[in-house]
């Protein structure tokens, strides 16, 4: 049996003064007099004091503040994408308390429903934005829950690739046009696929602005990243810059147009069907060409397994008129590869004109 503490004028009338001056809670009361909530209640109403309804305004959190004073700062934080719980947990009072809040400033939940409250052209705007947008700001956007995010896309037959970090347009690729020709041939030169999901861009400062092109065309804000590397012949090291990517329906497409190891890759027919020849090799000669125009004898030259550069060379001269002098020079290491050389002012002019230079 509880000790019984006696309830004297005095105690009523500073139950009175706490609860209507300082706004303290029944439950304050409570602790602070070693009465229960019921008795301190049935005290102020025989007191005649009108009761406070009961409200967020009145809860207290575990630091010691009032929930009323941070109103505010509970829905900036469940706006920035933080959960109930989360925001609940941080501030020490319970999810109840939380969802009172932002029901008390009509704050649009996310979670449990939020699907069917999105219309169709929202869900269709969300499918659109996915390939350069994260599923985090998508919800914060859309005040909807990641899990509504995801089944958006399910539901569209969108692959869906979690915590994606850096923005990336996927579908830059799908159907070839002049500008993506460009670039198709810039990776069949300098691109290298490492994996079902990845493939990465190694080049030298000279290169930076082109590579910053690329980047911009993928619509993406990956970093460029600084490497060492040694050289396997003498062992020295050497610096490059790298621009990595992940994803695997662009590697797919990638692998499906012919991006492959130098040693293995030919020149696409679907290039030529689509008279797209010009774009590609202009690609390919940013990617790995070399023009010197201040030498004795002048030369433009072009670099890979010398099946594909005999294609190249084939189309360049259908495209040129008059005669082109050239060579294929096989390399003295594996002659697979070598260089295809067109040298002399005129051929050099001729090419030149074939070709749309890009950064060279």
């Amino acid at each position: 049996m509880g000790k019984h503490i006696e309830v004297t004028p005095q105690t009523v009338k500073q139950l009175r003064l706490l609860y209507v001056k300082q706004e303290n809670s029944l439950k304050e009361l409570s602790v602070l007099h070693g009465l229960s909530i019921t008795k301190i209640r049935n005290l102020l109403l025989e007191s005649g004091i009108k009761l406070r309804k009961t409200g967020t305004h009145n809860y207290i959190t575990t630091n010691g503040q009032k929930v009323k004073d941070l109103h505010s700062e509970i829905i900036k934080e469940y706006k920035t994408g933080k959960s109930l719980r989360r925001v609940a947990a941080t501030h020490g009072v319970s999810y109840q308390t939380i969802s009172n809040v932002l029901a008390e400033h009509k704050v649009l939940r996310r979670g449990k429903g939020s699907y069917g409250k999105l219309t169709d052209k929202q869900k269709k705007r969300i499918c659109k934005l996915y390939d350069t947008t994260n599923i985090k700001e998508l919800a914060n956007e859309n005040s909807v829950s990641v899990a509504t995010i995801l089944k958006i896309l399910k539901s569209s037959g969108i692959a869906v690739t979690h915590g994606r970090k850096y923005k990336l347009n996927q579908e830059v690729f799908d159907e070839l046009n002049p500008q993506n020709a460009y670039w198709l041939g810039f990776l069949f030169a300098r691109g290298n696929i490492k994996s079902q999901n990845h493939f990465d861009i190694y080049f030298h400062d000279s290169m930076k602005d082109t590579v910053e092109k690329f980047r911009k065309f993928l619509m993406s804000n990956q970093p460029f990243l600084t490497v060492c590397l040694k050289n396997s012949t003498n062992n020295k090291k050497y610096t490059l810059n790298r621009l990595a990517v992940s994803s695997t329906k662009l590697v797919n497409k990638l692998t499906a147009l012919g991006v492959d190891k130098v040693s293995q890759i030919e020149y696409p027919k679907y290039v030529s069907k689509q008279n797209l020849d010009r774009e590609f090799i202009t690609g390919y000669f940013d990617g790995c060409g070399l023009l010197k125009n201040n030498q004795p004898v002048p030369y433009l030259q072009l670099r890979s397994n010398v099946k594909f550069l005999n294609t190249i060379n084939k189309v360049i001269t259908k495209n040129t008129p008059g005669k082109l002098q050239c060579d294929i020079i096989n390399s003295s290491f594996n002659p697979i590869y070598g260089l295809l050389r067109y040298t002399g002012k005129e051929s050099v002019y001729k090419v030149k004109k074939f070709i749309t230079l890009g950064s060279k």
